[in-house]
């Protein structure tokens, strides 16, 4: 993983979340078309501010950082114990 061999494993995924829907009757068709217009505007609004692949990203390696921190902190534990056994 530290060479760039391999990459590092993924904790949040880029997969978009289905959505169900529901068959809808004709007095919600209209309903149904303002709602999936709105979401598609907002998808398309959100696209240009914020990419879509950057929030899994940004949880990855926060969470890798997070990681690396414990590990670090550990470390550092056991050296302090080793040095105060000299």
């Amino acid at each position: 993983m530290f060479s760039g061999k391999t990459a590092a494993p993924e904790i949040f995924n880029e997969e978009p979340a289905q959505i169900s829907k529901a068959p809808a009757g004709k007095s919600n068709d209209l309903q149904a078309q303002a709602q999936e217009i709105l979401n598609q505007t907002v998808q398309e609004q959100l696209k240009g501010f914020l990419p879509a692949d950057s929030l899994p990203k940004l949880l990855n390696l926060l969470s890798w950082s997070i990681f690396a921190g414990i590990a670090i902190f550990g470390g550092g534990q056991i050296a302090v114990i080793g040095a105060k056994l000299l």
